[in-house]
């Protein structure tokens, strides 16, 4: 079987919120055979006082069109190191919570 491009096989998930919405979501996507791009598009259901317009399926979508497209360079994990000891910039746009939990330290 031949795929595009563009189109998915599956998706994993995991935290606090309804994880098992989102994942229904990616899999009825996969089902009817959407597509990547098709993420960002979604009309999904939501409550302003508790979730936002845009839904994490579809900041999902506008990630994997971004590394698909080349907008975007993924950086793996393993090459972090190197990039701090060449003195690259690495911005945490994390809570403050989370960045005390752990973070890069800085070579100066």
């Amino acid at each position: 079987m031949k795929y595009r491009q563009e189109e998915f096989l599956g998706a994993q998930a995991i935290g606090r919120g309804d994880v098992t919405k989102r994942i229904d979501i990616v899999a009825t996507a996969i089902k009817f055979g959407g597509t990547v791009e098709d993420l960002k598009d979604l009309e999904l259901s939501y409550a302003p006082p508790f979730t936002t317009a845009k839904d994490i399926v579809n900041y999902a979508g506008y990630v994997g069109s971004n590394l698909l497209n080349g907008d975007f360079k993924q950086v793996n994990v393993d090459r972090v190191r190197e990039l701090v000891e060449n003195n690259n910039i690495i911005i945490d746009v994390r809570e403050m919570y989370e960045f005390k939990r752990g973070h890069i330290k800085q070579i100066r």
